[in-house]
Formats: structure tokens, sequence, C-alpha cells
């Protein structure tokens, strides 16, 4: 909600806001915060420029909790780790947002908690955009989530 804050500040338009650097920014800090024993690398692909306030903040909230429970959960017994997150405009459903990491999948410690309250608020943040939530765990977890608008 900081960075969201920040970002109102530095560009004036209370409208849009540049969603590439908020998650840019927002992963960084992220991994910044767990001190990890084994180096975990990120791939950001966001080829949507621009999104709403409406929507960047729900659309931030579930990128926080997918990538929190990745570095919590999925890379135990790893060597290395990766974060990966796309979002672009794909089909005619709209926007197709994926947050995946190549962690332990359905052997981690986070598939003990599939009813937990990170997966409500992540449930319930992707209704508040109108999207719909597809979780694959076979390789690690991959969220996609189709959003219409952004």
């Amino acid at each position: 909600m900081a960075l969201v804050h920040e970002l109102l500040y530095q560009t004036k338009n209370f409208e849009q806001l540049n969603l590439s650097e908020y998650l840019t920014e927002l992963v960084d800090h992220l991994l910044s915060s767990y001190h990890l024993d084994i180096p975990i690398s990120k791939s950001l692909n966001i080829s949507t420029k621009m999104a709403s306030i409406d929507s960047i903040i729900p659309i931030g909230l579930i990128v926080n909790e997918a990538v929190s429970n990745s570095l919590k959960h999925a890379f135990e017994g790893k060597e290395k780790g990766e974060i990966s997150i796309s979002l672009h405009n794909g089909t005619e459903e709209g926007y197709v947002l994926s947050i995946s990491d190549n962690g332990n999948g359905e052997n981690s410690a986070n598939d003990k908690e599939t009813n937990s309250l990170g997966t409500e608020l992540i449930d319930s943040l992707v209704t508040q955009l109108d999207g719909n939530l597809s979780l694959d765990k076979g390789n690690g977890y991959n969220y996609t989530i189709t959003i219409p608008e952004l």
C-alpha cells in the first residue's frame, strides 16, 4: 500500500498508475525482506504499463500473497529458486496475470495450507477484479488469473 501511495505522489495521476514499475518494486521489496539461504531469481514480463487504482491495489495484494507464500514455503531443500510474474492482454477475456515459482509444488508446506487465509484472500481479490483463477501445482505453483479490465 505504501508503494501505491508513493506512486500516486510521484505521478500526480490519480486514475492510472505504472503497473510495471509498481510490481517490480513490490517484488524487489519482498525478495529483500526474506532472508533465504538460497539465491532466488525473478522474472517479470509486464507488457501492460498502466492500470487504474481500483485494479492495481488488488493485483498488488495478490502478487504480495503469492510471492510471500513462495518465499516462505516453496524452496525447502532446493539449491536455488525462481519466481516469475507476467501480465499481458492476451485473450478476449482481457488480461492474463501469471505468478509462478519453481518450488516443490504439491509437496510443499504451502500445499498443506490449501484453505488458508492467504488462499481465501487471493480468491476474494480475484472475485473483486471480476476475474477467474486457476492453480497448477505440478511443477511449483502457477497461479493464472484472467482479469477483464485494468
